[in-house]
């Protein structure tokens, strides 16, 4: 698909599912949201939409809830915030024997790394006081231990989401930049010890987002 061309209008921010960002939405409604859906295909879809409807937007921004892994790079606790500066496909592949394929090993696609916009995730990360780390996106979220080592030691990431390689996917294939906030809801691996926390994630969301589009990143 070809580049679209970036005219000055204010970034898009979008989410995935209603509790990320309804509210987040309706209480700043002079900025431009799009609600994605849940998943992969959901958000490519949704997202591709709306750039071709609205206006080009000059920075895509993701946000919404993330797992968090254990025993990674950087420990981060249910409530915290982060920028992510790159996602990658961690499950897109073949479970093999001799370990895991994913689709550029297997000639099927790209290296599937995807990286943000550097400047605008360090301000961001910077004005709001929160780590930068990597981001792991799959089609089945992490239930046990065992999974959610295995992707922790494939992707090296430091959280877990649905949507966020999808959203950078399509922003490269566009030239659009990007960042992404995620706040952790829980941590991957057995869910009885995941910790879930969907109202605390919300209300740090709803704190964070407001700041992060007052921010001068384009």
């Amino acid at each position: 698909m070809g580049r679209l061309t970036v005219v000055a209008v204010k970034p898009l921010l979008v989410y995935a599912a209603p509790i990320e960002g309804a509210s987040i939405a309706a209480a700043l409604p002079v900025h431009r949201f799009t609600e994605l859906g849940v998943g992969m295909a959901r958000a490519a879809m949704n997202l591709t939409r709306a750039l071709f409807l609205g206006p080009p937007p000059p920075l895509v921004i993701g946000f919404g809830f993330a797992g968090a892994y254990p025993a990674s790079e950087v420990e981060l606790a249910v409530g915290d915030g982060c920028l992510v500066s790159r996602e990658v496909f961690a499950d897109e592949g073949v479970e093999t024997g001799g370990g895991f394929l994913d689709l550029a090993k297997l000639g099927l696609a790209d290296a599937a790394e995807l990286l943000a916009d550097a400047r605008a995730t360090r301000a961001a990360a910077t004005a709001l006081g929160v780590p930068v780390v990597a981001g792991a996106t799959v089609a089945s979220c992490s239930g046990t231990d065992v999974r959610a080592a295995a992707l922790v030691k494939r992707a090296r990431a430091q959280v877990e989401t649905m949507e966020g390689a999808a959203v950078a996917l399509v922003c490269a294939r566009f030239g659009v930049p990007w960042i992404e906030l995620r706040v952790v809801s829980n941590r991957c691996g057995e869910r009885e010890q995941a910790g879930f926390d969907i109202a605390r994630a919300r209300a740090k969301l709803g704190e964070l987002v407001p700041k992060l589009v007052g921010l001068e990143l384009v």
